[in-house]
């Protein structure tokens, strides 16, 4: 092969190689716009999202500085009354010094200096009821605070059984009959604990035994455990009023705040006397306890 082959060839493989790295560097540099150009657009939208953001946060700035140099005001012109009530009672008590070395010869001045004592110790007096007099004013209105927070939170509480209770009774019109409610439950004391928990909308439904121990329950265990035991508290309860009322044998109760109602039946199997009772907003239909209570009977005995 002579030296003109070689140089045509190499010219080629040059040429070649120009067109190629030409057209790949063509290419990226397209590539390279496009994520450009999308991230130019991503800067722009966050940059419009921060802005009102931005907005927000320098009104509330503007807000706070304007707070603070008010409260700088205030706090300047209480040091001021302060810093000249000292200078007063300073010059005061240099006064009844001077007065005591200058008894004898300058009984007046003395006389004077007492005056201005009394003054300026009647004027703190009067500063420091004041003083008192505020404490009192802001403590009274803490506990107004307070209150105010309790009665609202009450009344939150009690918007929210009422709504939940709205819902209950809405549901309730298209709801099936009471029997048909528990027309899929196995028999199980689990299942129609279950039925009555979600058709009555209560949070808790508990069986448990004469010694308030849980026999079967739905719901939070912390929340069951309480019913089973307040349950049986109440039947204790009531095998006491034998005495004092003509009750014989209680059989139900129904205990509430604003917030809460516990209420449930008592019924005896074998020996022992058994408590069903339920927990939430409000008391369950008494048509669906019937039957609930009906059901765990016959699946205990």
């Amino acid at each position: 092969m002579d030296l003109t082959t070689l140089a045509l060839g190499g010219g080629a493989g040059l040429f070649i190689g120009v067109i190629v790295s030409s057209v790949f560097g063509g290419r990226q540099r397209r590539d390279l716009e496009e994520k450009l150009a999308r991230t130019r657009a991503e800067v722009r939208r966050i940059r419009e999202e921060t802005k009102g953001q931005l907005g927000a946060l320098e009104r509330r700035q503007g807000e706070l500085d304007s707070t603070l140099e008010t409260a700088k005001e205030s706090s300047t012109r209480y040091k001021e009354q302060v810093a000249k009530l000292t200078a007063s009672l300073q010059e005061v008590e240099n006064a009844r010094e001077r007065a005591t070395e200058q008894a004898a010869a300058e009984r007046s001045s003395r006389e004077q200096a007492d005056g201005r004592a009394r003054v300026s110790q009647d004027q703190a007096q009067e500063a420091l009821k004041q003083v008192v007099a505020l404490e009192r004013h802001v403590a009274t209105l803490e506990a107004e605070g307070a209150a105010n927070k309790r009665l609202v939170d009450e009344q939150r509480d009690e918007v929210a059984r009422l709504n939940l209770k709205l819902e209950y009774h809405e549901a309730a019109r298209d709801a099936p009959e009471v029997t048909d409610r528990f027309a899929d439950d196995d028999g199980s004391t689990d299942a129609v604990l279950k039925v009555l928990l979600d058709s009555e909308r209560q949070s808790a439904a508990v069986v448990a035994d004469s010694s308030g121990i849980v026999i079967k329950a739905v719901g939070p265990p912390e929340i069951a455990e309480g019913v089973a035991a307040a349950a049986q508290l109440v039947a204790r309860v009531g095998e006491q009023l034998h005495g004092m009322l003509p009750i014989e044998n209680l059989s139900h109760f129904v205990l509430g705040d604003h917030r809460h109602v516990l209420s449930g039946r008592l019924f005896t199997i074998g020996d022992d006397r058994v408590a069903m009772a339920t927990f939430g907003a409000f008391a369950p239909d008494t048509r669906v306890v019937d039957v609930a209570t009906d059901k765990v009977s016959k699946a205990l005995t």
